[in-house]
């Protein structure tokens, strides 16, 4: 299990890897319980690629988004992977962001108040090939009508030297505002 967060029903939702679908590679697992743990439903995503789910949240309407990251073997990349289910664990859509010469992954996704996704994540540039932090934000209302998420805004926010020194400052500031759901999550 790589993450997980109480429901609006009082019950969890946690996802993590598996070796259910493909045998040899991982594939993504969601599982929702009710308050006392006990299953209520169990969602499997994965093709011939590996998969791996870190970070879920539960949207406005009851749904589940999900980021991670999908691994192209055969290329030696990866992609940033975001996959939304229903309340009952039905697919809706997916979502992959990155191309055959970078590395994109989602690390953590939260809901802002203006009804977007935010994910943060790892990303490249193509030409150092240097990991940099990848921060998204995606419309809540495209994204479920069309099925794909355009109106994508993203940042790498780049860190010098990369890597870090031995002691690094990070600062932001927030309007009170839009602090009441927010969470800083910091990755070795």
């Amino acid at each position: 299990v790589k993450d997980i967060k109480k429901t609006s029903d009082q019950g969890f939702i946690m996802v993590g890897i598996t070796h259910i679908i493909t045998g040899g590679m991982t594939d993504i697992l969601v599982i929702k319980t009710d308050s006392l743990g006990v299953e209520e439903w169990r969602y499997c995503y994965g093709n011939e690629e590996m998969e791996g789910a870190t970070s879920v949240v539960q949207d406005y309407d009851n749904s589940y988004l999900i980021t991670g990251s999908r691994v192209y073997s055969s290329l030696g990349t990866d992609d940033l992977l975001l996959i939304k289910l229903d309340g009952r664990g039905n697919f809706l859509w997916d979502y992959l962001y990155g191309n055959n010469h970078s590395f994109e992954a989602g690390r953590s996704i939260i809901l802002s108040t203006d009804n977007c996704y935010i994910i943060a994540g790892r990303g490249t540039d193509e030409l150092s090939q240097s990991f940099d932090m990848l921060i998204m934000k995606m419309g809540y209302e495209t994204a479920y009508k069309n099925q794909t998420v355009p109106g994508l805004k993203s940042a790498l926010i780049s860190n010098y030297p990369n890597p870090f020194n031995p002691s690094t400052t990070i600062s932001f500031s927030l309007t009170t505002k839009n602090t009441e759901n927010t969470e800083l999550v910091i990755y070795n």
